[in-house]
Formats: structure tokens, C-alpha cells, sequence
């Protein structure tokens, strides 16, 4: 506990080698951008289609007292960071089974604009390092921070740094460190590695996974968004995705601007 100023307190939290999911939300630019898309629209939009799919997703995967205060998480209009908090039995499994649920929603969660569907997809990687966080505590009425129209979301780490440089130029998907994948109960043909990396992309199990909507394969349903969007850069970044599902991909590489 250390006291900020003279009205309120915070919890400060560290690890030096916590269990951190990082979640690049691909797609919001272009949303934020949309000078056709009221304010108001684009934050019912972030509602639906980032904050519903995530609580979803989480409260399918942790039951019972793993939703209440076992991970730290931090919702930014453009990134996901969970960090494990307390023990959860089988964290690394269910962390990455959440992430695949997640990923799932946020895809079909879609919204149209002139009949071409638009989704937030995510690139996310599973790792570990230092992290820090704080957290409001006894906040006095007289602090600016007692309002409820003041948010608060403060942490940091060089982890947080290096899984976000890791993931630039890499295609949707998600991706464990070699020390996260060592822990994880999941088969070695579901890994392809990037390059010569200490990183590798984790394919579907489709077992595990629903990947069907309605009866569309999720693939099936990315082509088409790919096509009717018509973007270069959109199209390399779910390619190798796609062509990876249905088996047709044995590699990732990182695209180089």
C-alpha cells in the first residue's frame, strides 16, 4: 500500500516473472478513423464488440473464485493486458483456451457498414517477465480521482514492451514464448514456430474449439471479409491464418515494411 499526494491510496502490485496474456486488437484504427461511423456509434461498437465478447469468453473459461481477483486485467481502446494475480490451477491451459474463445467472438462480432462486414480481430501472445500495476484503494472525497467519471488504469513492465514489439509485422493469430510453451498441455503439431524465433503460433483444435457459426466455418467466413474489403494490408495479415487452418501452411514469417 503507498499513499498518492493527500486524498487517496493505491495498491502497488510487481512480479518479476508473471504470467501475462498481451492482446493486440486489430481493426479499432480503422474504426476510430471512420469519419462515417457518430462517436457514439464507434463506443456502442467497442462495447459490443470488445468488452461483451471478453467477459463472455472469460466466464466460460474460469469458474468459481478464478473470476474474482485472480488476474489483473487492463481494457485499452486498442490492447488487452491479463496478468495472473493469484494461482489458478492449470492457468497456462485455460489462459490459452481463453484467448482462443475470445479470438473466435471478437471475429464473428461483426458489424456492417454498406453491406461489407467488418470485424476486431486480435494478435495475442502468451509470455512471461516483469510486470507492475496500480490499483485505487481508499480514495478520499476529496480527490479528483472519487469521481465516477475518472478512470485509472496504470501498469507497465518491459514485458509489456517486448510482447508488443514481438508481435509487430506477425499475422492474426496467437502465439506462446518458449517458456510459456513448455508448461502447456498441447500437442506439438498445433505449434509452427516463426522462423529461427523462441516463438511459436498455436493452430485451432477444432475439437476444443466451436469455430462454426450457423453452420460457416470461420474460415470460410474470414475469406469473404477479406475479399469484400479488398485491403492489401488486410489480406496479409489473415492469410496465413486462413491457409494455416486448412492446412495448406507449414511456416510464419513477419512481414518486413
Amino acid at each position: 500500500m503507498i499513499e498518492i499526494g493527500k486524498y487517496l491510496t493505491a495498491i502497488k502490485a510487481t512480479n518479476n516473472s508473471a504470467l501475462i496474456l498481451y492482446a493486440d486488437l486489430c481493426g479499432t484504427t480503422a474504426l476510430y478513423r471512420d469519419e462515417s461511423i457518430s462517436v457514439n456509434d464507434q463506443a456502442l461498437r467497442m462495447i459490443s464488440n470488445i468488452f461483451e465478447p471478453f467477459v463472455e469468453a472469460f466466464e466460460n473459461t474460469f469458474v468459481g473464485d478464478e473470476r474474482n481477483g485472480k488476474f489483473y486485467i487492463n481494457i485499452f481502446g486498442d490492447s488487452i493486458i491479463l496478468a495472473e494475480r493469484q494461482h489458478v490451477e492449470n492457468v497456462h491451459d485455460k489462459l490459452l483456451l481463453f484467448i482462443f474463445r475470445y479470438f473466435n467472438k471478437l471475429i464473428f462480432n461483426t458489424y456492417c457498414e454498406n453491406g461489407v462486414p467488418l470485424s476486431i480481430a486480435c494478435r495475442a501472445i502468451i509470455t512471461k517477465g516483469p510486470i507492475f500495476s496500480f490499483h485505487l484503494k481508499d480514495v478520499s472525497e476529496a480527490s479528483v480521482f472519487n469521481s465516477k467519471y475518472v478512470n485509472s488504469s496504470l501498469c507497465g513492465g518491459r514485458t509489456l514492451i517486448k510482447a508488443d514489439q514481438t508481435l509487430k509485422g506477425l499475422p492474426i493469430g496467437i502465439y506462446v514464448t518458449a517458456d510459456v510453451k513448455e508448461l502447456l498441455n498441447v500437442d506439438n503439431s498445433r505449434y509452427i514456430q516463426v522462423g529461427n524465433e523462441k516463438l511459436w503460433f498455436v493452430k485451432y483444435k477444432e475439437s476444443q474449439i466451436d469455430i462454426n457459426t450457423n453452420g460457416v466455418k470461420l474460415r470460410d467466413f474470414i475469406m469473404g471479409r477479406v475479399r469484400n474489403m479488398n485491403k492489401k494490408e488486410v489480406y496479409e495479415k489473415w492469410q496465413p491464418w486462413i491457409e494455416i487452418t486448412e492446412g495448406k501452411e507449414k511456416c510464419i514469417s513477419r512481414r518486413i515494411k
